[in-house]
């Protein structure tokens, strides 16, 4: 059954692209922490003789971090993970096995039951116990 190994590929790409995300935007804060502010005329005024560079800080804390590194050692995971996703999909599709073809129809492509029950040539009571098949298969915590 094809269609568990998929479940297992896509959950495994969509927690990389999670760690991927969260590394971006770690990025983009820090980042963010440069860009010019507004004054703010509430407060007193304040004499300070602050020379420093915001961009240059944003380089410095960002090489710190390795945040460039992180995300591309993190990037090469993604395509992979991407990659192997795409080989399981297409050998899923070509599956000829009756509960990897009801997972396709109905959680890929979306189709209804009734269409379902058409291309499959089995009646529609026995394409429900085929999802509950499935269903139980997915969500079975005894692995």
């Amino acid at each position: 059954m094809l269609f568990l190994e998929y479940e297992e590929y896509k959950s495994s790409y969509l927690e990389t692209q999670r760690i991927f995300d969260s590394i971006l935007r770690e990025k983009e804060e820090l980042y963010q922490r440069t860009q010019p502010q507004g004054t703010d005329y509430t407060k007193d005024k304040i004499n300070t003789s602050n020379t420093g560079n915001a961009f240059e800080s944003y380089i410095i804390a960002k090489d710190k971090r390795q945040i460039d590194q992180r995300l591309d050692e993190v990037r090469g995971i993604l395509d992979d993970r991407e990659r192997l996703l795409k080989l399981k999909l297409a050998e899923l599709r070509a599956s000829e096995v009756i509960e990897d073809r009801v997972y396709r129809m109905r959680f890929l492509d979306r189709w209804k039951i009734k269409r379902i029950a058409l291309m499959t040539n089995y009646s529609e009571p026995q394409i429900y116990r085929i999802l509950k098949f499935i269903h139980i298969a997915l969500h079975d915590d005894s692995k």
